[in-house]
């Protein structure tokens, strides 16, 4: 890459909930990180899905439709210009539009492949690109995305329910269109995170509608200071963090946090 150029610290990680341990069923949860290079740049390419407890396959739908957006993402940014020149309104629409169709497709693969309904593969999405000056961002279901704001952080949406208590939407869904979420952000962010229901009551404040920080600040301070080297042995704290008796005692669902912070070289 030329000029000046960012890296980023990426921690990710999705673990067993002590529900399904018990249960014997597998981790329900995905997630994945890509940083695409460009000439001018580092892309960050994020996702995250839940699958739906009540679904028999969903723990290979949530890896379907994480896979499909990493691939979609990335042809797309090796066939598009940079936003130097510009990336008109309707581009934008049209590329969240296409996401989310090919997020349905794969679940419907899915379903042909398996001679299931598509049900059965029910999961929810959170999905981030980020440029150095500008991030796009997904959402189906609940969950949520974060990021830095001032000395704080804020959800860019806020966890979809349904219409009873304990429902959300999901990819596999035929209202899929009228249901997700695309928020397109145009300026730089140093710091985001990605979590599943999972840590919903321990990262967010219900009441306010707000980001609880003190679940994150020690997180991503402790990302901040690392040196790169040292990434393996926070990624290992982190799982065992989400497998602690602390987490473990407020929630016994599958577990998924995806954190990143901006380094400028």
């Amino acid at each position: 890459m030329t000029g000046t150029s960012c890296a980023w610290k990426i921690l990710l990680a999705s673990v067993q909930g002590t529900k399904h341990l018990r249960e014997n069923i597998a981790c329900q949860d995905f997630c994945s990180a890509k940083i695409q290079e460009s000439e001018e740049e580092e892309i960050l390419i994020l996702s995250a899905s839940d699958g739906a407890g009540s679904a028999s396959f969903s723990h290979i739908g949530s890896r379907a439709v994480c896979d499909r957006f990493q691939e979609y993402i990335k042809e797309w940014l090796e066939v598009e210009d940079t936003f130097e020149d510009g990336i008109s309104e309707k581009k934008t629409q049209n590329v969240s539009l296409e996401v989310i169709h090919e997020l349905h497709t794969a679940l419907l693969e899915c379903s042909k492949e398996y001679e299931l309904s598509i049900k059965e593969f029910a999961c929810t999405f959170l999905g981030a690109v980020l440029w150095k000056d500008r991030a796009w961002f997904w959402q189906i279901g609940d969950g949520a995305i974060i990021v830095e704001d001032a000395d704080t952080w804020i959800p860019i949406f806020w966890p979809q329910s349904g219409e009873y208590i304990n429902q959300t939407y999901f990819v596999s869904d035929t209202e899929i269109f009228q249901n997700f979420m695309f928020k397109e952000i145009t300026r730089s962010v140093a710091e985001l995170a990605i979590f599943t229901d999972g840590l919903q009551s321990l990262a967010l404040k219900l009441d306010t509608r707000s980001v609880f920080s003190p679940f994150f600040q020690p997180i991503f301070k402790q990302l901040g200071e690392i040196d790169h080297t040292w990434l393996h042995s926070l990624q290992n704290s982190m799982e065992i963090f989400l497998n602690s008796e602390k987490i473990n005692s407020k929630t016994d669902d599958d577990k998924t946090l995806v954190v990143a912070k901006r380094i400028t070289l």
